[in-house]
């Protein structure tokens, strides 16, 4: 079975989760902004400022660096960079975590999402933050439906699920404790 795990951009890992430990599961992948907490071992940058920066630095030789291909000539064609086709028209927070969901979809049996809040986003007074809101949702749910072949866990997700991915069979939620019994 091929298992990856995603970190959402906004994940904080726990002192008591060993980022190697998670390692021994399947590979990591995750936004840059995760990548030091979490020693993520496939790293998404969709934003051509901090691609520079983040190459400049050289975290491309600490892990899978990929970046948009529209990035590939902006940045003078680094060969040590991995790209990714494909745009978004949708303006959402930390597009890094769709991305990653479609690049693991086409490797990954089973996927484990950390971080990933799939609940219902509750009343907001500013239209503009919902509608963002309710893309990103949209998004997730998008890459969930076109690849019914993988199971996508959400893991530690205490609170109820949007209803727009009550039917969907290849979504569950689950604690790490379970998985790490199952899994490690």
């Amino acid at each position: 079975m091929r298992i990856s795990v995603i970190y959402a951009a906004t994940f904080v890992r726990p002192p008591d989760l060993d980022a190697e430990t998670i390692k021994q599961i399947g590979a990591t992948w995750g936004s840059w902004k995760t990548w030091r907490a979490c020693a993520t071992d496939n790293v998404i940058c969709h934003d051509v400022g901090h691609a520079r920066e983040l190459y400049r630095r050289g975290l491309q030789q600490s892990c899978n660096l990929y970046l948009p291909e529209k990035f590939y000539n902006k940045m003078s064609r680094p060969m040590d960079v991995r790209f990714y086709q494909g745009d978004f028209e949708q303006d959402i927070q930390d597009l890094e975590d769709v991305v990653a969901m479609h690049l693991v979809a086409g490797i990954s049996d089973l996927v484990l999402m950390f971080g990933y809040d799939l609940s219902n986003p509750g009343p907001i007074l500013d239209r503009l933050v919902l509608r963002g809101l309710r893309n990103r949702l949209g998004l997730i749910r998008s890459c969930l439906v076109q690849n019914p072949q993988v199971q996508w866990v959400a893991i530690n997700h205490d609170r109820p699920l949007d209803p727009a991915f009550g039917e969907l069979t290849n979504l569950t939620c689950d604690q790490i404790n379970n998985v790490l019994q199952l899994l490690v």
